[in-house]
């Protein structure tokens, strides 16, 4: 029981590090830069493949998140990184950058972060079965 107590302390100490805030907030600055502007990359020929792309960028937004570890905020991660996702595609459509907003997009930020999340509880839990 120490020792579990000893681990949450860990991980919370690491969750409010600055190292590691500051770590994801320069990735969601990468992140609404390369939603926000015109794209210039050609297609990469598979069916779907920006759907992918949302899915994995919002999976890492959500497991570097400095605050998922703490399960009783998993909730208002959830929402304000979901919040985030539906912003950028309302301003896809509303900005003339090229770019049209997308519902399903929306959709797979919204998977990405419930699979980020999920990740982050079952790295916690293995972790917290080892040290028992």
């Amino acid at each position: 029981m120490r020792s579990l107590k000893r681990l949450c302390k860990m991980l919370k100490k690491f969750a409010y590090s600055r190292i590691h805030i500051v770590i994801w907030f320069c990735y969601l600055v990468l992140l609404l830069y390369s939603t926000l502007t015109p794209l210039s990359l050609p297609p990469m020929g598979i069916e779907h493949e920006d759907k992918f792309l949302h899915l994995g960028a919002f999976f890492v937004l959500a497991f570097i998140f400095p605050w998922t570890i703490l399960y009783y905020r998993q909730i208002c991660v959830f929402l304000s990184l979901t919040s985030i996702g539906c912003i950028i595609e309302i301003l896809q459509a509303i900005l003339p950058i090229n770019r049209s907003g997308d519902p399903i997009d929306a959709a797979a930020d919204m998977l990405g972060v419930i699979c980020g999340i999920v990740a982050v509880n079952l790295i916690a839990r293995n972790r917290f079965s080892s040290r028992i």
